[in-house]
């Protein structure tokens, strides 16, 4: 079986579902808060959303775990 009788990988399908022409420039920007900044030196932050709390941690390994 060759790669290409395999079914397409998730980016494959992607960049097969873009429209022609679009590009990254032409999409609105997401804004970007650095971790650091949101920690602000803790390894806590609560975030209210919609009346309801949520805790994003900082694990010891540097992964981010959202929990209600």
């Amino acid at each position: 079986m060759t790669r290409e009788d395999q079914e397409p990988t998730k980016s494959r399908v992607h960049q097969e579902a873009r429209a022609p022409g679009t590009d990254r420039e032409q999409r609105p920007q997401i804004p970007r808060i650095d971790s650091a900044t949101l920690f602000n030196g803790g390894q806590r932050v609560l975030i209210h959303h919609r009346g309801e709390d949520y805790q994003l941690r900082a694990t010891r390994q540097g992964k981010l775990i959202l929990t209600k």
